[in-house]
């Protein structure tokens, strides 16, 4: 395969727009779920995006991956478009641990961008990018975000949404409020993973906001403004 990030464009592709659906991405959920992260193994995790006739995936991206006690260590070749040698990466993402309310503990990684430190399940590569980070220090978004005008209001009926499956109403819906208890009746699992969903979704939320509020200070030109309110003399 040519070594780890093997392809035309190595780990990360050819340039385009910045979503998470264009992004590699490495899920601890699903690590953990194929029983991937015990210390001591070594694999390559790999990406395509198409078949041969005999239905074969044509791998187009790869990483290798050596497990530690408290985390995972990257290795791979990103090689630019057009150019023979790439350039090699080699780094670790440590975990960080929460306990589940029904038992056993959760995985989580640590973003490894010295400036960040997120607690995130996902850690995204996109394309032209070198390094596999977190959501937010991408500032990556969706696709469905691509075709809407209003995402600021879907993030909130999403978050309301997601509330409700907890039992919550009225002022509790709503983002930042405290969480619902768990209902009776729910297992423990579910309402964690409600939970989970619904941090997310908040986190979408502000950062929604905060894109918002920095296009509209741009588009009015006030970005003078904003930096002397921030320094003033």
């Amino acid at each position: 395969m040519g070594g780890y990030g093997s392809g035309p464009y190595g780990v990360c592709g050819k340039s385009g727009k910045r979503t998470v659906e264009g992004c590699l991405r490495i899920d601890i959920r699903e690590l953990r779920k194929k029983d991937y992260l015990r210390p001591g193994l070594f694999y390559t995790w790999q990406w395509h995006s198409s078949r041969d006739p005999q239905d074969n995936p044509r791998y187009h991206s790869s990483v290798g991956i050596t497990v530690y006690q408290d985390g995972i260590k990257l290795k791979y070749t990103v090689t630019p478009e057009g150019e023979k040698k790439g350039t090699d990466y080699e780094y670790k993402i440590s975990y960080a641990w929460t306990s589940c309310h029904y038992g056993g503990k959760r995985p989580w990684f640590v973003c490894p961008n010295i400036n960040c430190g997120r607690r995130v399940a996902v850690v995204y590569c996109p394309l032209g990018g070198k390094y596999f980070l977190c959501r937010y220090c991408w500032n990556l978004t969706y696709n469905s975000c691509q075709t809407s005008g209003k995402l600021f209001d879907q993030a909130t009926n999403r978050v309301r949404r997601l509330r409700r499956k907890l039992g919550a109403w009225g002022d509790r819906e709503y983002p930042e409020r405290p969480l619902p208890e768990r209902p009776k009746g729910m297992h423990w699992k579910t309402y964690d993973r409600l939970v989970d969903e619904i941090i997310e979704a908040e986190q979408l939320r502000h950062w929604v906001f905060i894109s918002d509020a920095m296009a509209m200070i741009r588009r009015w030109g006030m970005e003078e403004e904003l930096i002397k309110a921030e320094d003033p003399v």
